[in-house]
């Protein structure tokens, strides 16, 4: 991503769980800098600062920063967009990382900002786009992905799109939380209604223990582990396909062979299939490496596509040590991280 005139190169993180566009800057301490690359307003010939507006924002780690609102040019891939409100860093608990900051594609507004009113950042750069749509696909054998605006790349999924509506309700803060319906185990649909947050700004996923449960129930030798808070099993042991019900007849399948995460000790692993004590879940980057996803923020809709098989397959075990939216828009613009 490139921000400002000169365009600056900088290393965002593309964030679905939050709504603040919000990067380092020279107006904060040298001491305080991460390593990665820092934004200067003022070598910016169209930014603006915005009269009266602040920010503040901590994080689970007990990380916050503060600082001050402005608007500048932001360029993705072919995309150049105008007056794109950013929180800048002035001050911070701590030393930032590699990263210059998040920019948060939460479909609401900015949380942190005050007084409110900013425009969040899919709102900015809605008017450039032909659909108010952004995919996602992560490539878990590279680590790497692609996030694709305005539009929906049929090569990159197989078969129909499954979608789920939003919860667009006022207690949503502008998240994308939805709801799944049930899953498959041993062939059998289990009615089972739990929400979710598909964030890509977060690792790892947390679903709920019955799930968990129900699904190692089918791998033999599997077995609860406390400290990790999820299910170990023997690494010489194939996951099974996890099929994920939306509504009544609608679903998708996150594929066993992808499922594997690393090795625990000589004999047994974990997976990609965290528990959370509590709702809302989070479906985040591991499992949404498995799918291909697009985020409708025009519809308030959330759809997932299995991706194209690759033609080779991951193997049976870890070795120890070892369709669209008729208003997609047409195929013009496609700005990518």
């Amino acid at each position: 991503m490139q921000v400002g005139t000169p365009p600056q190169n900088l290393e965002i993180l593309p964030d679905t769980g939050s709504g603040d566009f919000t990067i380092e800057s020279d107006l904060l301490a040298a001491a305080l800098r991460g390593t990665g690359p820092i934004y200067s307003p003022g070598s910016s010939s169209t930014s603006r600062q915005l009269p009266g507006y602040t920010y503040s924002e901590c994080y689970g780690s007990g990380y916050c920063d503060t600082g001050i609102v402005y608007t500048d040019v932001v360029t993705l891939g072919g995309l150049l967009v105008s007056g794109v409100p950013i929180q800048v860093v002035n001050n911070a608990s701590a030393k930032g990382g590699d990263q210059t900051g998040n920019v948060g594609l939460s479909f609401g507004t900015p949380q942190a900002a005050n007084p409110r009113g900013p425009s969040g950042f899919l709102w900015s750069i809605r008017s450039a786009l032909d659909s108010g749509v952004f995919t996602v696909a992560f490539d878990d054998s590279t680590n790497t992905g692609e996030f694709e605006f305005g539009y929906v790349d049929p090569s990159k999924f197989t078969g129909a799109l499954a979608y789920a509506p939003l919860d667009v309700s006022p207690s949503s803060g502008g998240e994308w939380i939805t709801e799944f319906s049930g899953f498959i185990v041993n062939n059998t649909f289990l009615i089972y209604s739990w929400p979710v947050i598909l964030d890509t700004g977060t690792g790892g996923s947390g679903v709920p223990r019955l799930l968990a449960d129900y699904y190692f129930s089918q791998v033999p030798g599997s077995t609860w582990n406390s400290a990790w808070n999820q299910y170990q099993y023997p690494c010489s042991e194939s996951l099974p396909d996890l099929t994920i019900g939306i509504g009544p007849i609608t679903k998708f399948t996150l594929p066993g062979n992808g499922l594997a995460a690393y090795p625990l000790d000589g004999t047994n692993c974990l997976s990609k299939l965290g528990v959370s004590n509590s709702a809302p879940y989070f479906f985040s980057q591991n499992l949404m490496e498995e799918l291909f996803v697009v985020f409708d923020f025009d519809n308030a809709q959330i759809g997932f596509g299995q991706k194209p098989k690759s033609g080779s397959s991951p193997g049976t075990g870890i070795t120890p040590g070892a369709s669209a939216p008729a208003n997609a828009g047409s195929v013009r613009q496609s700005p990518v991280f």
